[in-house]
């Protein structure tokens, strides 16, 4: 098993590295007069905040070793790496099961301003999946 302090320093840095670069980027296409650009950056900026709040809050249930979320979630678990995914995974999914809901209602109505914006928080979201699994898995 990875040490579990370093997995998580290395993740929260990537979160910190990834919502830093959105926002510049975001503050970057708003001086250059790119509205729409602007805010899909401050989208995938607010995904990378819910993702880091997420992380934070499976966290700290590992560390207290109880609270409503672990046993929810995590209970019988001991590995702190699985519970971690355990948690995360859990309150991931009932944020991002909204964002696809969201994604086909607005396909449903052809409301392509909805659609790309869906679909870069699912974009950021699985990219920040990926790098979870790849530390984590």
């Amino acid at each position: 098993m990875k040490d579990l302090k370093k997995s998580v320093e290395i993740f929260n840095e990537y979160l910190s590295e990834k919502s830093a670069n959105y926002l510049q980027s975001a503050n970057d296409k708003k001086a250059k007069g790119e509205q729409y650009e602007h805010v899909l950056d401050k989208i995938r900026f607010n995904v990378v905040s819910i993702f880091t709040q997420l992380f934070n809050t499976a966290i700290k249930q590992i560390e207290k070793k109880d609270g409503p979320v672990l046993r929810i979630y995590s209970e019988n678990e001991n590995n702190p790496n699985k519970q971690i995914e355990n948690v995360f995974m859990g309150l991931l999914k009932k944020i991002s099961g909204q964002w696809a809901l969201s994604l086909e209602e607005a396909k449903k109505h052809n409301d392509t301003d909805t659609i790309t914006k869906e679909n870069a928080k699912i974009e950021v979201a699985n990219q920040l999946l990926a790098k979870f699994d790849g530390i984590f898995g």
